[in-house]
């Protein structure tokens, strides 16, 4: 299982007091699956040691 906040729930561009308010935002425990299939992400997979890339 994965929680996770989401915010700006209303898709607008709101004031910052407006976008901390509990109206903006939600906690929400979903399985990695479910997870997945809201937001389709896409991870970043080196094909270089990330360590000889970092001192270039």
């Amino acid at each position: 299982m994965v929680t996770y906040f989401d915010g700006n729930n209303n898709g607008f561009t709101d004031s910052w007091d407006v976008a901390v308010s509990n109206a903006e935002w939600q906690i929400a425990t979903v399985s990695l699956e479910q997870l997945h299939s809201l937001y389709r992400p896409k991870y970043a997979n080196p094909i270089e040691d990330v360590t000889k890339v970092a001192k270039q």
